[in-house]
């Protein structure tokens, strides 16, 4: 029995409404079910179906997702003055590009409440960390969060518009909550359970049925950069369970998880309580990744590989998901998506993509013209 592949996008138009289309695991959904394959409906009495089951797509792609990580669609930096800078308007970048991804047979984007590692690390704001312990002149501020945990309306308006533009296009969204870049904006490790209670509960407030949680990116990490004597790393497994918790009267589940670093290994005792396991690939080919993925064969979970190139994915073809890292404009300030045609950076990657999710993938842009 092999794990599959995922990555991000969707191609599947939903009716408009209020509901979004519910994305769950095959663990979490009962015996008659794939446990390690991934599920959605579009409505909550619909009937479960394997992602890509129905429709234009390969065979390969059953079950799996396909897509980009766009950790910084939802981004602001409090100590940034760059009036050429609109956070609304990185937003609008982002969800201009969903049509188009969706075109390619992508069905899964990430982003973080957070932002990522080093998004200043090629641009003019190079001299900025990004990270909030190096302070207002030398750091960054990112977060969805205030100090004690609440959750700033900026941002969750900025989400709200993601997940509504996502779900018209059949796309899932994966949401991290935190990184060890911004964790200490936090007063304390009270502070930061309650932000995670807080975003739960919005998520179920407003029917967000098209996500999958990842509660801390690169959480195993073992350096002293995860603050409050690292408390996230310690009580991660908590933390998942805490989570899960704020559903108990809710209508719906979300697939809640945690990303471990680039060492792809992950602990049995974690992935028992997740409902899908998020792994970093890093820089590791895809043959490469097979002894560690190897390891996690008695998991009855999804795998879901960030940083992956699809066609190595796809050759590897035992990892359950991967979530494939875009081109470098997504991650480098002031960011790019890709939205349009004149994009061609974008355009080695989503041929990929649509290489493995589509029986007939579109002409390629660069040659239709």
């Amino acid at each position: 029995m092999h794990l599959g592949f995922v990555a991000l996008f969707t191609l599947i138009l939903l009716p408009l409404g209020l509901s979004a289309a519910e994305i769950a695991t095959g663990s979490m959904l009962g015996p008659r079910y794939e446990a390690k394959s991934f599920y959605q409906r579009l409505s909550s009495r619909g009937e479960w179906q394997r992602t890509y089951d129905v429709g234009p797509f390969r065979r390969q792609a059953r079950g799996k997702l396909l897509g980009l990580r766009t950790s910084y669609g939802l981004f602001h930096d409090r100590w940034l003055e760059d009036p050429d800078f609109d956070a609304d308007a990185n937003t609008d970048r982002l969800i201009d590009a969903l049509e188009r991804y969706k075109t390619y047979g992508l069905n899964v984007i990430s982003v973080s409440l957070q932002g990522g590692h080093e998004p200043y690390s090629a641009a003019g704001e190079a001299s900025r960390s990004g990270q909030a312990r190096d302070g207002e002149k030398a750091g960054a501020l990112i977060s969805a969060f205030a100090a004690d945990g609440s959750l700033d309306e900026q941002w969750t308006r900025r989400l709200a518009r993601l997940l509504e533009a996502a779900d018209k296009n059949g796309i899932f969204v994966v949401l991290t909550y935190f990184t060890p870049d911004q964790d200490e904006i936090f007063e304390s490790p009270e502070a930061i359970v309650a932000a995670a209670r807080n975003m739960t509960r919005w998520l179920i407030e407003h029917d967000a049925r098209n996500v999958i949680i990842d509660l801390a990116d690169r959480w195993d990490l073992e350096s002293e950069i995860w603050d409050f004597g690292r408390f996230i790393p310690r009580n991660i497994g908590s933390l998942v369970l805490d989570v899960r918790d704020q559903f108990n009267s809710a209508a719906f589940t979300l697939p809640i998880g945690a990303t471990g670093g680039n060492d792809m290994t992950y602990p049995s005792s974690l992935a028992k309580i997740c409902d899908v396991i998020l792994l970093r690939a890093g820089e590791r080919t895809a043959a490469q990744r097979v002894l560690p993925l190897d390891q996690l064969q008695d998991a009855d979970r999804p795998v879901v590989i960030f940083g992956a190139d699809p066609l190595a994915a796809a050759a590897a073809d035992r990892a359950a998901g991967a979530v494939f890292a875009a081109p470098a404009g997504t991650a480098q300030f002031p960011f790019e998506y890709g939205a349009g045609e004149a994009d061609q950076v974008f355009l080695p990657l989503l041929d990929s993509v649509a290489g493995l999710a589509l029986k007939k993938p579109p002409r390629n842009e660069t040659e239709a013209r």
